[in-house]
């Protein structure tokens, strides 16, 4: 059963008294749903909810938004219908040569980005894997690994967007209490309100720990670590606990470490370590590996090992600060086999 349906407007207007009395605006809520806007310029979305029993079919676009806006004004149709909106995560996320990524693994209200952006991940992730195994140099557990981090991280990106979802309720009924915000003594009605909204905070564009900070603690395929720190959905602290994704730095103005990683593996080197036995490791079992020697002691504090063996969707999956003494070992593991 769907958690929620909606009626989608997506339109265009410039109108100025409508969209811009207030600056630059990206959304724009009452009781009823949401206005988005999609390019800070003439496009806009709005999500507005059904009400239980109603049919859409007897709705028209025109008639949704300007009853939602409260008012005639310029715009163009661009697309509409009604969708339903699901809290779904798969049971499974692949069988034999069917492997399952996006929206037919999860599917989330809109509440925070996460569908897009876990899609993405999930597709980043996939294709290093599928490329290892048509390539030759990647295992059987690589799909097996698929399913054990994009799975977990599903269930955290639909427990995000559920709370946020659940504070647009909040903010749905505030405004619901609030009555009538127009007329003799609105200004101080509408800063109550204000208030109210402010207090219920603004997790939904603000999870920084949801968006940057997830570990893939239950991959076959990453070198795990104990007493790594808990992930805060709300605070993004930069650390390379493996199933991380690499902490992001400037090596230079407009230089990214992360433009200089390979396609594939790659063991970042802060010092003069002598990484040659699994350079020669690699070679023998035709696993792609990049080392990136960077002699920066100055990044330390953030990397906080010497060496980072990073995976091609940039994730973390071993670290240390010396080779360990089975190297063949260690690249077998990370490549599924």
């Amino acid at each position: 059963m769907a958690a929620a349906g909606a009626y989608m407007v997506h339109f265009r207007s410039t109108d100025p008294e409508v969209f811009a009395r207030w600056g630059a605006t990206w959304h724009f809520q009452n009781a009823a749903g949401t206005i988005i806007a999609q390019n800070d310029d003439d496009i806009w979305t709005l999500q507005r909810w059904l009400i239980p029993g109603e049919n859409p079919a007897d709705l028209t676009p025109e008639a949704v938004l300007e009853e939602w806006v409260g008012a005639a004004f310029e715009y163009e149709i661009l697309q509409a219908n009604p969708w339903e909106a699901n809290f779904v995560v798969a049971s499974s996320y692949g069988n034999d040569r069917v492997i399952l990524a996006g929206d037919a693994a999860h599917q989330y209200i809109p509440t925070g980005g996460y569908g897009m952006n876990s899609g993405v991940a999930d597709a980043w992730g996939l294709s290093w894997m599928l490329a290892g195994l048509v390539q030759g140099w990647g295992g059987n557990k690589l799909v097996a690994a698929h399913e054990a981090e994009r799975k977990t991280t599903a269930w955290w990106h639909l427990d995000a967007a559920r709370r946020h979802f659940n504070v647009r309720i909040q903010i749905g009924d505030v405004y619901m209490a609030a009555g009538d915000l127009g007329g003799k003594g609105a200004s101080a009605r509408r800063e109550a309100v204000g208030e109210k909204i402010k207090a219920l905070g603004n997790a939904e564009n603000e999870s920084w720990g949801v968006e940057h900070g997830y570990r893939y603690d239950e991959s076959p395929i990453i070198f795990h670590e104990a007493d790594c720190p808990e992930v805060d959905p709300l605070a993004y602290v930069p650390n390379t606990c493996p199933g991380v994704r690499l902490p992001h730095v400037f090596l230079e103005p407009g230089v990214s470490l992360h433009d200089r990683l390979g396609r594939y593996f790659t063991l970042v080197v802060l010092d003069g370590t002598d990484v040659s036995a699994v350079e020669t490791a690699a070679a023998e079992l035709a696993i792609p590996l990049t080392v990136l020697r960077l002699d920066r002691a100055d990044l330390a504090p953030v990397y906080q090992c010497k060496l980072l063996l990073v995976r091609p969707d940039q994730h973390i999956a071993w670290r240390g600060n010396q080779l360990p003494a089975d190297v063949f070992e260690l690249l077998r593991v990370v490549s599924g086999r």
